[in-house]
C-alpha cells in the first residue's frame, strides 16, 4: 500500500491572530529606544538639563509600558508613535544646547523614529501587507503536491486559516484558485472565503458559478457557505436554486447559508423554499433544521399555509413548524406560546396533521395539560387526535375518561383508526386482541389485520371478554 502522503507544510504558518515574533522585537526596540536615547542626552549635559532629560527617559518608558499593552490588545495604532513624540517634545523643553552635535545627533534619531512609525501604520492601514500576505498564500496553495484524500478535510488545513485571515480586506488574492483544476485547491479557496460580509464587484458571482455548476458536491457545498453572508439579493435568489441540489450535503448547506436570516431574505427565497418542500425527490430530508437564527413572522405564516396542502409539501412544511416550535419550547416555554398551541391543537382550521404533530410535541415536552386532554376528546375533533388524548389518559390510569371515547372510535368503518385503537386496548387495558406488543401493525389488508379489527369491534360493541395478554405472541390466523 503507498504510503500517504505527509501533510506538513514546508513553512510553518502562523496561528490566525498569533503575533510575529520579529515585529514583537522591533515594536520593543522603537517603544524603548527614546528613553535611551534621552539617557544618552542627558549623559552629555549637565545641570538641571541633565535632571530634566532622565525624567523624561522615565516618562518615556512609562508611556511605552502603557502604549505596548494597548498595542497587544487593539493591533498596531498610531499610539506606537507616543515614546517618540513625547522625547522629542521633552528635549527641546528641557532647553538642551542643540549647539551640541550629540544633542542634534538624537533629535534627528527621534525624528526619523517617528517618522518611520507614521509610515508604518499608514502601509498597514493601506493593507498592502495583509494582500501580499494574502498572494503569498494563495500560490502556496495552488503550488501545493500533498493533499488529504477526502476534500472536506482540505477546509481544515492551517493554510485555510491564515488565508482567511489575510483576506479580510479583499477575497481578490484568492478568486485565481477558483479556476484551478485541482479540486483540492478549489475547496480549500471556498473555504478561506466562509462567511465573508464584503464582495466586490464580480467576486461572488465567480462563487456562485461553483455552487451551481461543480460536479463536485464537496466544492457546491463550501461555494454556498462561503456566500452565506452575502445580501446581494440576485446572488441570494440564484443561490437558492440550491435548495434543491441533487446531494444531500448541498441541500443541508444551502438551508445553513439562505435560512438563518429570514427576517430580511425570506421575501427573496420563499418560492425556492416552497418548490424544495414540494420536490418529492426530497421527501426524505423531513424538516428544515436551523442550526442558527429562528423562521420570522412572515416565514411561519407561509409555512402554516402550506401546511394545509395536500401530498409532500403539506408534510414537510408541518415538520418544519413542529421543529420550530418544539425549539423554541425548550428555549422559552412561555405562557403566550403554549396558548397558541393549544388553541392550534383545538381549532378545526388547521390541519389534522398540524393538530397532531403540535400536540405530539406538548405531550413529549410534558406542557399537556388536562383541560387540553378533555377538549381533544370531544367528538367534532379528527379521530387521530382523540386516540392521541386517549393514550396520554391510559397512561395516568384515567380509563373512565378515555374507555367511551376509544369505544367510539373502535366503532368506525376504518381498519387504519382500528388497529390503532386495538393496540390501545391491548396495551393499557389488557384485552388480547391477537397483537404481538412492541411489535409493528400488521399491514391493513393483510388478513391478521382484517381479525384485529373484527375483534377490536366486538370489545367495542361489548361482546368480548378480557383476558389476559400474552407479551410478545403472535396470533397465528
Amino acid at each position: 500500500m503507498t504510503p500517504r502522503p505527509s501533510l506538513r507544510l514546508s513553512r510553518p504558518i502562523r496561528t490566525p491572530g498569533a503575533r510575529n515574533p520579529y515585529a514583537v522585537l522591533a515594536n520593543l526596540l522603537a517603544l524603548l529606544l527614546p528613553s535611551v536615547l534621552l539617557v544618552f542626552a542627558g549623559v552629555r549635559s549637565s545641570g538641571n538639563v541633565r535632571v530634566w532629560l532622565f525624567a523624561g527617559a522615565g516618562i518615556c518608558i512609562v508611556l511605552g509600558a502603557i502604549t505596548y499593552r494597548l498595542e497587544a490588545s487593539h493591533g498596531q495604532n498610531l499610539l506606537t508613535m507616543l515614546p517618540a513624540l513625547a522625547a522629542i517634545i521633552w528635549q527641546f523643553f528641557s532647553k538642551a544646547d542643540f549647539s551640541d552635535p550629540n544633542q542634534r545627533l538624537v533629535q534627528s534619531i527621534l525624528i526619523v523614529i517617528a517618522i518611520g512609525l507614521f509610515a508604518r501604520q499608514t502601509l498597514v492601514a493601506s493593507g498592502g501587507p495583509l494582500l501580499r500576505r494574502a498572494r503569498q498564500l494563495a500560490n502556496r496553495l495552488a503550488s501545493r503536491r500533498s493533499w488529504p484524500e477526502s476534500l472536506d478535510e482540505c477546509r481544515l488545513l492551517p493554510e485555510v486559516e491564515a488565508l482567511r485571515e489575510a483576506l479580510t480586506l479583499d477575497a481578490g488574492p484568492a478568486l485565481p484558485l477558483l479556476s484551478c483544476d485541482n479540486p483540492s485547491v478549489q475547496i480549500a479557496a471556498l473555504a478561506a472565503f466562509e462567511s465573508r460580509k464584503t464582495w466586490n464587484y464580480g467576486q461572488a458571482d465567480q462563487v456562485l458559478f461553483l455552487a451551481l455548476s461543480s460536479p463536485h458536491p464537496e466544492i457546491r457545498a463550501a461555494a454556498v457557505l462561503a456566500l452565506s453572508q452575502c445580501n446581494q439579493r440576485l446572488t441570494v435568489e440564484a443561490l437558492a436554486d440550491t435548495l434543491r441540489d441533487p446531494a444531500p450535503q448541498v441541500r443541508q448547506a444551502a438551508i445553513e447559508s439562505l435560512l438563518w436570516d429570514t427576517e430580511h431574505r425570506w421575501i427573496w427565497i420563499r418560492h425556492a423554499v416552497h418548490d424544495s418542500l414540494a420536490d418529492p425527490r426530497f421527501g426524505k430530508d423531513g424538516p428544515l433544521v436551523l442550526n442558527r437564527g429562528n423562521f420570522s413572522a412572515a416565514a411561519i405564516t407561509d409555512l402554516v399555509a402550506w401546511s394545509s396542502e395536500s401530498g409532500i409539501l403539506g408534510t414537510r412544511a408541518t415538520q418544519t413548524l413542529g421543529r420550530h416550535y418544539s425549539n423554541h419550547l425548550m428555549a422559552n416555554p412561555t405562557p403566550q406560546l403554549l396558548k397558541q398551541l393549544s388553541d392550534l391543537v383545538v381549532s378545526p382550521k388547521a390541519t389534522t396533521i398540524m393538530r397532531l404533530e403540535l400536540a405530539n410535541i406538548l405531550i413529549q415536552l410534558g406542557f399537556m395539560t388536562d383541560e387540553l386532554l378533555e377538549k381533544m376528546l370531544n367528538p367534532e375533533n379528527p379521530s387521530p387526535l382523540r386516540l392521541l388524548a386517549v393514550e396520554s389518559l391510559l397512561q395516568s390510569n384515567r380509563q373512565e375518561q378515555a374507555i367511551d371515547v376509544l369505544r367510539e372510535v373502535a366503532r368506525q368503518p376504518n381498519r387504519e383508526l382500528a388497529l390503532t385503537a386495538a393496540t390501545l386496548v391491548q396495551k393499557y387495558l389488557h384485552v388480547d386482541l391477537g397483537l404481538a406488543l412492541g411489535c409493528p401493525t400488521p399491514p391493513l389488508h393483510s388478513r391478521q389485520a382484517a381479525e384485529v379489527t373484527r375483534r377490536v369491534m366486538e370489545w367495542a360493541n361489548h361482546a368480548m371478554v378480557s383476558a389476559p395478554v400474552a407479551a410478545g405472541n403472535l396470533t397465528e390466523w
